[in-house]
Formats: C-alpha cells, structure tokens, sequence
C-alpha cells in the first residue's frame, strides 16, 4: 500500500495537481488502518514538508498512530499541537 500511496502523489505532482489536506488525510489514515505505520510518518512529514496545513482530522490521525505504537509522549505532543493550534483545541474525537 506505501508504493501506491507515493505513485498516486507523484502522479498527481506529474499532472500538476498539489495534494491538499483531504488528500493527506486520506492516505494517512489508509497507513494508519493498515498498521503501515512507517508510511503514516512518512506521508505527515511530506504534508509538513510540501506546507500542506494538517486539520483537525490529521493531528486526530496521526494521534491514532502514535497510540497504536504504545508512544504515549508523543500522542501528548501532538494534542498540544492539535489544542494549541486554530482548531478551537481538541474535540470529542481527539479524546478518544
């Protein structure tokens, strides 16, 4: 799933088309359910890095991920991000 996931996004970036935050959201949370978490990492650090901004969805996301991994730490770190951000802080969803 990790290679289909990098071809969708180079093919987009060959037709001109820049992933967006649902694009990001989808593919990460397809890692995420699929246990890859390696590609979930991989696809939020891409996000940052071609300045795509995460959504409540993402940072709920990426919680799950790290949850998964038993990294307590940063599942804290990201709820701040999430609580600190624009979002209006952390909802029923980001608790569970």
């Amino acid at each position: 799933h990790r290679q289909r996931c990098l071809e969708l996004l180079k093919e987009m970036g060959a037709g001109g088309i820049k992933p967006n935050t649902s694009t990001f959201n989808t593919l990460i949370s397809a890692a995420v359910s699929n246990g890859d978490q390696e590609a979930a990492s991989k696809l939020f650090r891409l996000m940052t890095d071609l300045k795509v901004e995460p959504d409540r969805m993402t940072f709920t996301t990426i919680m799950k991920h790290f949850s998964n991994q038993r990294q307590p730490e940063e599942v804290e770190k990201i709820f701040a991000q999430l609580d600190a951000g624009p979002f209006g802080g952390a909802d029923k969803i980001a608790f569970n």
